[in-house]
């Protein structure tokens, strides 16, 4: 068993991880999660379509860690993280890396960790849904050598191109989702004079990863917010091409108001389903859900929890269509994340924002345990057992 202390300055409990066993016991193969749905039963030959187990769903948690206690590491805050998140029951994780850092030599630190993140999952049968965004809501993503140049350009194309034949070569079936932007839409609305340029960019690139030789197990695509899909017109109308290419669509879920408060928790029952009609029959992968905790813009603990217990029940009846849904935060992000998050959205400085984001976090940014935390286990076990 791999065991870990509690995520807390002293730590009191143990979490424990079981080591993964062969598809045989009935452990969930990162290589191919699917088969149990796809291979026959030779044992019952008579069995009716109606039988058929109800279709997978991977839950997923982005593994932020907890404030570094007096004597610790960044880094082994960042392992405590990882491996709570994957004893919570999570079967896959996300992880947000700047295309920048992996710009330079694949023996930089960002390259390391990454290497590291995949071995750990590929060892315990996890996935990975890895962001490497372009864009980010309305900020441009691509290294400084590349930012003066257009999005047609050759450089941008030739550059995004190196950058996914070094992700596929070092990263292995443990890659199941590869998103290219996040939240492109606020991209495309805040700048459309270059929507054109970016669209055809980002199909190409989509298009590039999904059909390339050296791709295992990973869909690649880009991440919209889900405001968009429940907007007139949504992207698969004005990115009809971008959307084809890719086989799900990604989408964040945030539920916050034009007055930047959190939504009410129940609004989950009315916008999942609205988001599986949108998406035209395609699969929904919810590649980052949040919910604040703070009063200070309507959340609340209890709230939080609410849901949370809403959002997995909703999943639960969705799930032949989100085959995959990740928290954003197990721990409360730090001030400067929650700073960058409302200047990526044209907000910088927004004491709402920051109060949102700062308290999505299961878990507070001491380690300290909400009632969501239970929330998601409980959430996250139902859906493996389905």
């Amino acid at each position: 068993m791999l065991a870990l202390s509690a995520c807390s300055s002293t730590p009191s409990t143990e979490i424990a991880i079981p080591e993964p066993t062969d598809a045989a016991d009935g452990a969930l193969d990162v290589v191919d999660e699917d088969a149990a749905d796809e291979a026959p039963d030779a044992s019952d030959d008579v069995k009716e379509s109606s039988t058929k187990p109800p279709a997978p769903v991977t839950v997923g948690l982005e593994p932020t860690p907890h404030a570094v206690p007096d004597g610790g590491t960044a880094q082994s805050s960042e392992l405590d993280a990882v491996l709570l998140s994957m004893a919570t029951g999570a079967r896959g994780l996300t992880a947000t890396v700047s295309w920048a850092d992996l710009e330079g030599d694949e023996t930089s630190p960002a390259w390391t960790r990454l290497e590291s993140l995949a071995g750990l999952l590929r060892s315990q049968k996890r996935v990975l849904l890895l962001s490497i965004p372009a864009v980010d809501a309305t900020v441009d993503g691509r290294p400084g050598s590349l930012q003066g140049a257009g999005w047609d350009s050759a450089t941008t194309k030739a550059g995004m191109q190196t950058l996914v034949d070094r992700l596929f070569a070092k990263l292995g079936p443990e890659l199941r989702y590869l998103s290219l932007g996040f939240e492109l839409d606020r991209y495309a609305t805040s700048d459309p004079a270059q929507r054109d340029a970016l669209l055809a960019f980002m199909q190409d690139a989509v298009r590039y990863a999904n059909t390339h030789p050296d791709r295992e197990n990973a869909q690649t695509g880009v991440t919209w917010s889900h405001k968009a899909w429940l907007s007139e017109p949504t992207p698969g109308t004005w990115a009809t091409g971008l959307v084809k290419e890719s086989d799900v669509v990604m989408m964040s879920y945030t539920p916050i108001g034009e007055d930047l408060r959190a939504g009410p928790a129940d609004s989950v029952h009315g916008d999942l389903p609205a988001m599986v009609v949108a998406a035209a029959e395609r699969p929904i992968v919810l590649a980052s859900v949040s919910y604040p905790s703070s009063t200070l813009i309507g959340g609340s603990e209890d709230e939080q929890a609410h849901f949370f217990d809403l959002l997995f029940l909703e999943v639960e009846a969705q799930r032949a269509s989100v085959p995959f849904v990740a928290v954003s935060a197990l721990h409360d992000p730090e001030p400067k994340s929650c700073l960058a998050k409302a200047a990526a959205v044209g907000k910088p400085g927004s004491p709402e924002l920051f109060a949102y984001w700062c308290s999505t976090g299961l878990r507070t940014l001491d380690g300290q345990p909400r009632k969501a935390f239970d929330s998601f286990r409980s959430g996250a076990a139902a859906l493996l057992d389905p």
